[in-house]
Parts: C-alpha cells; sequence; structure tokens
C-alpha cells in the first residue's frame, strides 16, 4: 500500500512527466503553430487576461488537489497540462502547438492532459468514496439480521 508521501511523490511525477514531455514534443515537432488565445482562439490576443486566468485555474485546481485525494489523479493532469500552456505564455506570450487534428486545430500534450483530467473528474464524480463501501457493506448486514 502506498503511503500519503510516496502518492504524492507520484502525482508530482505525474505534473512534471506532463511539462516535461510537452517541452520535448514542442522542441523536436517540426510543425509548430503559435496560439495566442485559448480554445478555437478564445481570447485571442489577450495574453495577460489568459494568464491571470491561468494563475486562477492553477490556484484552484491546487486547492481541490489538496482537499480532495479522491480526485488527485485527474487534477494532477489539469495542473500539468495548465502549467505547461501558462509557461508557454509567460516565456513566449503564445502557446505552442503542435498536434494537428485536422485543418480545424491543432493542439499540444498540455491541452490533451487538460481533456485527460476532466474526463478522469467526471467519472471519479461516480465513483464510490473511499469508505464508504465499509459503510454499505455494515448497513446491507445490520438490515438483514433485523428483517431477515
Amino acid at each position: 500500500m502506498f503511503t500519503e508521501k510516496k502518492k504524492m511523490r507520484n502525482y508530482l511525477s505525474l505534473i512534471l512527466a506532463i511539462i516535461l514531455a510537452d517541452y520535448v514534443l514542442k522542441f523536436i515537432s517540426e510543425d509548430k503553430v503559435r496560439n495566442y488565445g485559448a480554445a478555437f482562439d478564445i481570447l485571442e490576443g489577450y495574453t495577460f487576461a489568459l494568464i491571470f486566468i491561468s494563475v486562477l485555474a492553477f490556484v484552484l485546481f491546487l486547492f481541490l488537489f489538496y482537499k480532495y485525494e479522491e480526485y488527485r489523479l485527474g487534477l494532477s493532469f489539469l495542473i500539468g497540462g495548465t502549467l505547461s500552456n501558462l509557461l508557454d505564455r509567460v516565456l513566449f506570450g503564445y502557446v505552442v502547438d503542435y498536434i494537428s487534428f485536422s485543418d480545424f486545430f491543432t493542439s499540444n500534450l498540455g491541452d490533451i492532459a487538460n481533456v485527460t483530467g476532466v474526463v478522469i473528474l467526471f467519472f471519479s464524480f461516480f465513483r464510490e468514496p473511499k469508505g464508504k463501501e465499509e459503510e454499505h457493506r455494515v448497513l446491507k448486514r445490520d438490515i438483514k439480521r433485523r428483517y431477515g
């Protein structure tokens, strides 16, 4: 069984791996696109607003990460993706996209990590919280004893 410290190290490793892999792929990719906006060019040209929103999102994700253990995996993907894109905006003034899905849009590993995090969180909301399984088992046993 993982200790809390080891779990936190694993989550931190995941966050750093997302950022590092994104930057390695940016470096080796031949086809790069400068994205001055957010998804689908929303807020294009509003770099400072996007930096501010990214910092707020990062702070929110970090708060939720420490508050809710059951959502840490999804939040780790969101933190990694958000930090990677935030770093781009601070360093370059735009996000470097290098994965082309069609002529319609281009993306990067940070974006994919964000989508992955949202999907994981979505499914995590429907999963039974830790400790509740035992509570339900005891409740079922007590009901069986009382009502046969």
